[in-house]
């Protein structure tokens, strides 16, 4: 914390009083008078200044304004997202950052190409924690990327989207997610680390690339079919009413769950990866 003293306004508020009442000729005799006078006033316009260039620890949630609606968010930097679907597309987006008063400073919110939400960190900036990010969005949210660092997570309601539209989870970066689903087809690309937990619906297909670091959890997922191909160092575990396809290479391990005296169709496991059942 830094603390700044500042010089008082109760000198300030003499110094002047004393400028105001002295004659010219006692100014003249008694220069000294002038001189402390001021040095008062100097003193505490120094103060002001500090107190201008104070760092601001305090925290506020600032609701930033958005140019368009958006059909897609990129996440690049160190925060905290918290998804929330508006319900039936009937209420404006809105993006709301919770830090520090210096940091809001640094957040830049703003649309991409009509229909991106961009939130990112602009300039050198350190904070102790993460900058929280509320993000209320409409139907459909087509993708999610993250670049940075942080967790995300979704309302209850988590994302819905009613058309053939496909949800795409892009994670690039250090981060945990987890998101409630209800989609025709869901498709995530892992190649950052972290853990990632799915649960819900998707009424079609779900596709997992995962060559990073990790565990991917989706047993809580109902799906018709999943495709899985694991090329990093993770634990991926998934369920479908109808078929698996997994394909495993590296150190990966793929956990399923189909319905009994159901199997994979595709089942390839190379090197040290390995693909077993779920009781």
């Amino acid at each position: 914390m830094v603390v700044i003293t500042a010089y008082s306004t109760v000198v300030f508020d003499q110094a002047i009083n004393d400028l105001r009442n002295a004659t010219v000729e006692h100014l003249i005799k008694n220069p000294k008078t002038l001189k402390d006078s001021i040095g008062d006033i100097k003193k505490w316009a120094r103060g002001i200044g500090h107190r201008s260039g104070q760092i601001n620890n305090t925290i506020i949630r600032q609701t930033r304004s958005l140019s368009s609606s958006f059909d897609e968010i990129m996440v690049d930097g160190a925060f905290d997202i918290f998804l929330s679907q508006t319900s039936n597309g009937i209420s404006t987006p809105t993006v709301e950052i919770e830090t520090t008063v210096d940091a809001q400073n640094h957040v830049i919110v703003e649309i991409v190409d009509n229909h991106i939400l961009s939130i990112h960190i602009k300039g050198p900036l350190k904070v102790d924690n993460n900058i929280y990010a509320y993000i209320r969005f409409n139907s459909p949210l087509r993708r999610y990327t993250i670049r940075g660092s942080g967790n995300t997570i979704t309302d209850d309601n988590g994302i819905s989207n009613d058309g053939n539209d496909t949800f795409v989870l892009d994670n690039r970066g250090t981060a945990n997610v987890a998101i409630q689903l209800n989609v025709n087809k869901l498709e995530v690309y892992f190649t950052g680390t972290g853990n990632s937990r799915f649960s819900g619906q998707v009424r079609q297909q779900a596709i997992f690339d995962a060559t990073g670091i990790g565990d991917i959890t989706a047993l809580d997922l109902i799906t018709k079919q999943v495709k899985v191909r694991a090329m990093g160092i993770s634990i991926i575990r998934v369920a479908a009413t109808d078929d698996v396809e997994i394909e495993v290479t590296g150190v990966s391990s793929v956990y399923y769950r189909l319905p009994f005296g159901k199997k994979p169709s595709t089942a390839i496991s190379t090197g040290l990866g390995k693909i077993a059942p779920i009781p």
